[in-house]
Parts: C-alpha cells; sequence; structure tokens
C-alpha cells in the first residue's frame, strides 16, 4: 500500500499539471462543502413557513374560540333545564299534594293560583315575570327561581280546569325561563305540565 502512495507521488511530482488539476479538485471539493455548510433560507422560504405557521395559529385560535362559546352556551342551557325542572316539579308537588284549589276553576289561565295545604293554610303561586322569579306565598314567601341567577321568566301561566264526576281539579302549569346577556350564553326552555289533586 506505501509503495503504491510512493508511486502516486512520483508520478504527480514528474507531471506537475496533473497536480494543478488535483488542486483544481480539491479546491472545487471544498468551495462545495464550505456552501453545503454555509447556505440558509432566502428571504421567501421565511416569509412562506412564517405565513404557513401564522394560518395554523389563526385556524386554532378560532377552534378554542369556538369551543369555548359552546361549552358557554351548554353550561346556560343546563342551568336553564335545571332550574326549571325542579321549578316544575315543585309547583307540581306543592298542586298534587293540596286538598283543595281556592281559586276559580273556569279554565281561564292566570298568573296566579291560591291551593289549600295539607295543614289547612292557604297558599298563592304567583309568577312575577318583572323579576324573574315564581313564589310560593303562605306564611312566608318562598322564592321557586332563585331571585339571583339572572334568570328572565316569561309566558307564566296557571290554568285551573275543575274536574267532572270522579275526575280531580287540575293546573296546566307554563313558563318560559331564559337565562344570558351575549349571543355566546343566552339559552331558553319551556316548561310546561299539569298537575291533578290527590284528595277528590
Amino acid at each position: 500500500m506505501i509503495t503504491l502512495l510512493n508511486c502516486y507521488m512520483a508520478k504527480l511530482l514528474k507531471n506537475p499539471s496533473s497536480l494543478r488539476g488535483a488542486e483544481r479538485r480539491g479546491n472545487l471539493e471544498s468551495k462545495m462543502r464550505n456552501n453545503l455548510l454555509n447556505q440558509g433560507f432566502t428571504l421567501i422560504e421565511l416569509l412562506v413557513v412564517i405565513s404557513l405557521v401564522g394560518m395554523v395559529m389563526v385556524a386554532t385560535v378560532g377552534l378554542l374560540f369556538s369551543v369555548i362559546r359552546a361549552s358557554r352556551k351548554s353550561e346556560s342551557q343546563n342551568r336553564v333545564k335545571q332550574a326549571g325542572s325542579h321549578t316544575l316539579e315543585l309547583l307540581s308537588s306543592m298542586i298534587r299534594d293540596a286538598q283543595e284549589i281556592t281559586s276559580n276553576c273556569s279554565g281561564g289561565s292566570s298568573g296566579s293560583i291560591q291551593i289549600k295545604n295539607p295543614d289547612g293554610l292557604e297558599t298563592t303561586l304567583e309568577c312575577d315575570e318583572a323579576n324573574g322569579r315564581i313564589s310560593s306565598s303562605s306564611a312566608d314567601t318562598v322564592y321557586l327561581i332563585n331571585q339571583d341567577a339572572g334568570f328572565d321568566l316569561s309566558g307564566c301561566s296557571f290554568t285551573c280546569t275543575a274536574g267532572t264526576g270522579n275526575a280531580p281539579d287540575s293546573v296546566e302549569i307554563e313558563f318560559t325561563l331564559g337565562l344570558g346577556e351575549t349571543p355566546d350564553t343566552q339559552a331558553s326552555a319551556t316548561f310546561t305540565t299539569t298537575a291533578s289533586l290527590r284528595s277528590y
């Protein structure tokens, strides 16, 4: 191997023109290596990458905001359903357990109804749409919808129907409950049921 290298060196020394070609090839190879190592990105390439990253970020932020809006709306809808169902169940229970309905049961609807409780006291169930609540008044006034929760009450009515034959008197309860100040959080639902007296 050493002899082969010695022969090659002797040949180069005898023919200086081949040495210059080798130098040129070496210079060319080193220039190519330097170019590859020092090559950067052009301005256009950088702008394209930055714009692509920007578009991905805008899409991600938009998706995040839409998920947050949907979550807020869903939360408002759940609160409305929960409060409305609870209020409807309380009203139905009070009417079912009453001894009698002392209001006029002519079939017309009104914003209030009077019932006689099992203990003999009278209770007035009343819609207060101006303050967004339904109240139960006997000795004390109890609000069946949390007045601090910001609910909007509308279309609240009690429709009393007198029983015929063996059928007891019944009351149809209907109201719409809403919540939310901004379009992103607004939710509303209408609740309706009919409750009949148990004691006939």
